[in-house]
């Protein structure tokens, strides 16, 4: 489960370092994602070196990865965009005959109909990360 977990995390913060501006991109989101989420910089740094357990995420913890999600437009209306998802994905190599896998995997997580909040966005990581395709995915 811990390995799973952090795949999860760092796959959708990997996002944000493969933008055109890399640096540029990571702080400006970052700091929009802090300031939103009044995540302090402890709790993320002891949400990650406890291995980024589910029950270790503090409600600031998981608004700072909605808020990211966000802003790479993975995340909307209680849903993972499937269409930013796919686009980024469509740029991976080994991820381009696993597209249909991956849509299946994303519309199969938006059924849970969670709530537009930070507690349902990370549940939706967490089913993503548990399908086949979502684990690719983190991966590529």
């Amino acid at each position: 489960m811990k390995i799973f977990y952090v795949c999860i995390c760092f796959a959708f913060l990997a996002v944000t370092f493969v933008q055109a501006n890399l640096n540029e991109e990571l702080e400006k989101h970052a700091e929009i994602c802090t300031e939103q989420s009044k995540v302090t910089p402890e709790e993320l740094e002891k949400f990650f070196a406890n291995g980024m357990q589910a029950q270790d995420a503090t409600d600031p913890v998981k608004c700072h990865f909605k808020c990211i999600m966000e802003q790479n437009q993975f995340f909307a209306d209680g849903n993972l965009e499937s269409e930013a998802i796919l686009k980024y994905l469509e740029a991976k190599e080994s991820m381009k005959d696993h597209l249909d896998d991956v849509a299946a995997a994303i519309a199969a997580c938006n059924n849970m109909k969670v709530e537009h909040d930070c507690d349902g966005a990370f549940k939706l990581i967490e089913c993503f990360g548990y399908t086949d395709a979502g684990k690719m995915a983190f991966v590529a």
